[in-house]
């Protein structure tokens, strides 16, 4: 299984509240980047991992993951998670379900 530790979510956690995680790691060893439906269940790891790392866990009110997505420290964390990934087809289905993700 492969996993990826998202390092730099580590380093944008430091300048997160201090409830933030100093790191998360996502599996990705089930997944072909370069599968439409794959990267689409990339991206909705990464949203989990990123919005983990600022502060909202699965337990949180919905509220409150919301807000947490419209927070400097989610738009960071998720352009190092896309950096980190290095993956242009989940970065073109980050993009397309980033008005979704923001709504929730």
């Amino acid at each position: 299984m492969k996993l990826l530790t998202l390092a730099a979510l580590a380093a944008v956690a430091m300048t997160a509240p201090a409830y933030a995680a100093s790191s998360v790691t996502v599996r990705h060893g089930d997944l072909d980047l370069l599968d439409q439906q794959d990267a689409t269940t990339m991206v909705r790891r990464l949203d989990a991992a990123a919005a983990r790392a600022c502060g909202a866990g699965r337990e949180s009110l919905r509220e409150h993951q919301a807000a947490i997505r419209h927070t400097d420290c989610y738009a960071r964390a998720m352009d190092a998670a896309l950096v980190s990934v290095n993956s242009p087809t989940v970065t073109a289905a980050y993009r397309e379900r980033a008005p979704q993700i923001a709504a929730r």
